[in-house]
Parts: structure tokens; sequence; C-alpha cells
């Protein structure tokens, strides 16, 4: 099951340091989704179950294509699911400052 989550006014530029405090606060809100849900357990059918979930994180700008952020959280999305499932990734088209 897939569902998109927006998460208005965050401004990304290129090479911005703000940029890239902007992508570890998301990384940051999808990790303590992540651990939230983690954190549960469903009852079904008298069994008690955990559940887990892997984020795809990606930006779009003003005036940017949502549909293709959309396709590059996609790609995160199965890239988290790759490396183990229960992740949080990050597809980015800008550069990181560090």
């Amino acid at each position: 099951m897939s569902f998109n989550l927006a998460l208005p006014g965050s401004q990304i530029n290129s090479g911005c340091f703000l940029a890239s405090l902007c992508m570890r606060l998301h990384r940051f809100t999808a990790g303590r989704l992540r651990l939230r849900i983690q954190s549960e357990r469903l009852e079904i059918n008298g069994a008690t179950i955990g559940v887990t979930a892997s984020f795809g994180v990606a930006f779009v700008n003003a005036g940017g294509c949502f549909d293709a952020a959309v396709s590059r959280a996609d790609d995160a999305l199965y890239e988290a699911k790759a490396r183990g499932r229960n992740q949080v990734v990050i597809n980015a088209p800008v550069e990181l400052v560090a």
C-alpha cells in the first residue's frame, strides 16, 4: 500500500545550506512516522503482529513538475525496500551542502 504525503512550504535551492537542512528535516519527519508505525502492534485473529514502513522522499519546488517528484519518491521507496525495508530514503535532485 502506498500513500503520498505533501509537506508544503519547503523551498529547496540547489547547492544551498538551507536545502540540506530542509532535507534533513523531512528525513527526520519521515523517520518519526516510521518509528511510530514500528512501535504499534496489531491484533489479527488472536495473533499480535508488528508493522513496519518504508518511506521514499522527494521534493518539488514552485513551478516544478509534481509528477516527476512523485516518480522520484517512488524510486526512493523501492530503494528503501531493496535495502531491507523499514527505512527512509531521499531522492534529491539537488546537491547537498555538508
